[in-house]
């Protein structure tokens, strides 16, 4: 286990193999610190719930729903308006 002021006066060179050996219990301290030291922002770690899933899914198929049935009355209403205007 490093200490905080180890880590700071480590070099990127002990850094970039601390924080990738799989054995070091402070790896992701290591990784943290290379990071600020090469002004990289972090990349947070983004979890989507199943419940959030579940209802996108749900909004997604009700949009498709919403955008086929539009073009199938538009297109029975062409149809429909072609027809009484030729028959006449």
């Amino acid at each position: 286990m490093y200490h905080k002021f180890f880590l700071g006066n480590a070099t990127d060179a002990e850094l970039e193999k601390w924080a990738a050996d799989p054995n070091c219990d402070n790896k992701d301290e290591c990784a943290e610190q290379l990071r600020r030291r090469r002004g990289e922002a972090a990349k947070p770690a983004v979890e989507i719930s199943a419940d959030a899933k579940y209802i996108a899914s749900k909004i997604s198929g009700s949009i498709w729903g919403v955008w086929w049935a539009t073009l199938i009355l538009g297109i029975l209403a062409g149809v429909l308006i072609a027809l009484v205007t030729h028959t006449r």
